[in-house]
């Protein structure tokens, strides 16, 4: 970047072309700016500090035809998705979002992580937030071309942040996070959703550790449905935790 950056996601795609999207302070307001690498040179996709205001948290991803879609937190804690228009070189709302240049027409808590990915089976992106203590998910409906609720959201219980999303081989959704049991010991959580409609608590983690804990991230290995789980102690110190059986275990 030009000059410095946060919020930073990335995501590689089928012909390995890498994208990053940040927060970038390089322009008025702190926008958001996407570069891409490609051809062994960094370079601006689109529109340089194209978000509607400052850029708080930014998330991109594509699905499996090359079609890039982004989403950001401003600095009001309003979310906007967007796409990226090849014809025009420049990113764009999405479609249906109230025209408002992208406004999903909700807010998340302020600061908070997002997190947006594309369902490997229906192609739909989805995305995960925190919004008045409670976790939401979202995916967008290519056919209604409209944001809808996956399952109910998810009650907050001990100061829960930091969600994260992945996906099972058969388009099931888990959301990890964090949180903390009020003795000053960290939870690391899971819900997976079931049937559609409910979500199931513990379904595969939850551990307690010796401190708070802070930026989470889980994936689910599509052969053999564990899950790893990774996070940042307070002695910022990384730990990297492979499920099997409902419990936690060191991953190799």
């Amino acid at each position: 970047s030009k000059d410095q950056g946060d919020s930073i996601s990335i995501n590689i795609g089928p012909d390995g072309i890498t994208y990053v999207s940040y927060r970038d302070k390089g322009t008025i307001g702190y926008n958001s700016t996407v570069m891409q690498y490609k051809n062994s040179v960094w370079s601006p996709l689109g529109n340089e500090g194209f978000s509607v205001n400052g850029a708080l948290s930014t998330s991109i991803t594509q699905d499996k035809t090359g079609k890039l879609y982004f989403i950001y937190e401003n600095d009001n804690g309003q979310l906007y998705s967007m796409i990226y228009d090849k014809s025009t070189a420049k990113w764009i709302p999405l479609e249906a979002t109230n025209g408002s240049n992208g406004f999903l027409g909700m807010s998340a808590d302020f600061m908070e992580h997002i997190v947006l990915l594309i369902n490997p089976i229906t192609q739909e992106p989805n995305i995960v937030f925190t919004s008045n203590n409670r976790i939401n998910l979202l995916k967008y409906n290519l056919i209604t071309k409209t944001w809808e609720g996956v399952g109910p959201n998810i009650a907050i219980i001990e100061g829960g942040k930091s969600p994260s999303l992945d996906f099972d081989k058969l388009g099931n959704p888990y959301i990890s996070y964090l949180g903390t049991n009020g003795n000053n010991k960290g939870l690391s959580l899971v819900y997976s959703i079931d049937g559609g409609n409910t979500w199931k608590d513990n379904i595969l983690t939850k551990d307690t550790f010796d401190c708070n804990l802070y930026c989470t991230d889980i994936a689910i290995d599509k052969q053999n449905a564990y899950s790893y789980i990774t996070h940042t102690n307070t002695n910022n110190i990384a730990e990297y935790l492979k499920d099997i059986g409902g419990a936690l275990a060191d991953a190799p």
